[in-house]
């Protein structure tokens, strides 16, 4: 994008004290939290079984990860929408059995590791798995889920994703599968919900959400990306809206870089202010990468370029990893 997008902040949400206009040099020992890696599905898909710490190619590898510093990410297990229906389980059950095995000795968040011994956490993305045995949701929670989406692009039992053009909202299935997660404490994460369903949810549940991977819809016009109504409500709630470096979802025209990644993060900072915005890349969920951002390693890019704009070090510090760790920290103390 070549034009500076300018939205003015919300006051009652908008934090300013966090910003300065003094530029400033990226501290090297910065700490990363991405809340969104689509490893289980990029290893299961190029038959790589483990463990990570093999892994020396691609665009994210933990020798890249554990250099730029990222502290915690997202594991997620893309549940794919072909598989829906009475095959979903087993897929599941398949792809958490390659997740374990690709894992091996990383210690995974949980309700028995906390943040500091913990180098990943777990998402179930599309949980049509859930459909018939809700409560199955507790032995998630056990297992290190801590963030759980009831759809990926397509339609299944419990809900609507963002591919839907018309939607019949959240099935019985899927309100009794919301009642089953937020009893056991794991979050539930809108990030592919089509719009309808997304307020429907609002409405289910008042507790806080987020969007683990997402695009603003006002800086690239797409029913993946969230309206800045949802980001109020998210933002409001106490949740997080992790950024992703998807290219798909950051400019409408032309190839992408990472201004546009900071087009996306500085609308809803002006908007709202920076307590409400992380980094959810979505790294191996896509093909080509962005200009600057071709690997986990170039994540730190995002930081410099927020201090070279302007932004505190407070903010910044949030942005990459304080929002994260603070709704994780949430997470896990209301975990019962």
């Amino acid at each position: 994008m070549t034009e500076e997008l300018l939205i003015l902040p919300c006051e009652t949400l908008s934090n300013p004290e966090g910003f300065s206009a003094e530029p400033h040099e990226i501290k090297h020992d910065v700490a990363i939290v991405d809340g969104h890696v689509d490893l289980p599905y990029f290893t299961s898909r190029k038959g790589f079984t483990g463990p990570l710490s093999d892994l020396d190619n691609g665009p994210w590898t933990l020798a890249k990860a554990r250099e730029a510093g990222i502290k915690i990410w997202g594991s997620a297990l893309y549940c794919e929408d072909r598989f829906n229906g009475a095959l979903s389980f087993n897929h599941f059950k398949d792809l958490l059995s390659h997740t374990r095995s690709l894992l091996g000795d990383i210690s995974v968040l949980g309700k028995y590791k906390s943040l500091d011994e913990a180098e990943t956490f777990l998402i179930l993305e599309n949980a049509d798995c859930l459909a018939d045995r809700s409560q199955y949701a507790a032995e998630l929670a056990s297992g290190g889920f801590l963030l759980a989406g009831l759809t990926h692009a397509g339609k299944n039992r419990l809900a609507d994703g963002n591919a839907v053009r018309y939607s019949d909202g959240i099935t019985p299935a899927g309100k009794d599968v919301v009642k089953a997660l937020m009893a056991n404490g794991i979050m539930l994460d809108v990030a592919h919900l089509h719009d309808r369903c997304f307020w429907e949810l609002m409405r289910l549940h008042d507790g806080p959400v987020v969007s683990s991977h997402s695009g603003v819809r006002e800086a690239c016009d797409l029913p993946r990306n969230l309206s800045l109504a949802q980001a109020k409500e998210i933002t409001e709630r106490g949740g997080i809206i992790g950024i992703t470096v998807n290219p798909e979802m950051l400019a409408s025209s032309g190839p992408a870089c990472l201004y546009d990644v900071y087009v996306h993060m500085d609308i809803l900072v002006q908007r709202f202010g920076p307590l409400s915005v992380g980094i959810g890349s979505d790294f191996c969920g896509f093909d080509k990468p962005a200009k600057d951002l071709e690997d986990t390693g170039k994540l730190t890019n995002i930081g410099r370029l927020l201090l070279e704009k302007g932004y505190g070090e407070d903010a910044v510090s949030a942005i990459m990893a304080g929002n994260w760790l603070r709704v994780l920290g949430m997470i896990l103390e209301e975990m019962p």
